[in-house]
């Protein structure tokens, strides 16, 4: 059967989109770890670049994992939305996956925590699904065409922080933890780090 163009169109976007997010996670462990003071036996360690290689590899597929999982979700959803016409079914099929984590695998009692996490899936879809709207090849290419100036990016890439701010908080009252975390401000200062180069290349 002969391949159909739009079918064919909408794998080589998604394949982009994934191929920006797994790197993505990697510029933010690579980040993290540069303006990480490591302790001082570390100088000490003979191969010492050979220890960090492997510690960062270890880093960047854990936090990797965490990182795509919500947004692998997600763009699901924008792809059925482009597949089908349909908006609702799909988004409704995202949040009971969303349901299902947070019932056998989060195991944190705090609503505040899943209503940022809802929040935050349906920023991501609405996200993907104007990329994939672009009908463009590369991710670049994709990101000028859906948001069309550096203000509007710029306006998605700050609720994006402030909604995985709110998680991160949360997350961490919710373990009886003290905030500010200092991983996690390492993580967040990464990430501001690298969307900020993601803007200067887009605009």
């Amino acid at each position: 059967m002969p391949i159909d163009p739009e079918s064919k169109l909408l794998k080589v976007q998604l394949k982009a989109i994934l191929a920006e997010e797994r790197e993505f996670a990697s510029r933010v462990v690579y980040f993290r770890r540069a303006d990480t003071q490591p302790p001082w036996w570390y100088n000490f360690i003979p191969f010492k670049f050979l220890v960090e290689y492997f510690v960062r590899k270890k880093e960047t597929t854990q936090f990797s994992q965490k990182h795509l999982r919500f947004k692998e979700t997600a763009l699901r959803a924008a792809e059925e939305v482009v597949r089908s016409g349909n908006t609702e079914r799909p988004r409704q099929e995202m949040k009971g996956e969303l349901r299902e984590f947070w019932m056998r695998e989060q195991k944190l009692e705090s609503r505040e925590v899943y209503e940022n996490l809802s929040a935050m899936m349906d920023l991501l879809m609405d996200h993907y699904l104007r990329l994939l709207q672009t009908r463009e090849r590369e991710y670049l290419l994709m990101v000028r065409g859906a948001y069309r100036d550096r203000p509007a990016y710029q306006e998605f890439l700050t609720r994006m922080e402030q909604v995985e701010h709110a998680i991160d908080q949360g997350v961490v009252e919710a373990l009886g933890k003290t905030w500010p975390e200092p991983y996690i401000q390492s993580k967040q200062k990464a990430i501001r780090d690298v969307r900020k180069r993601a803007l200067d290349d887009a605009f």
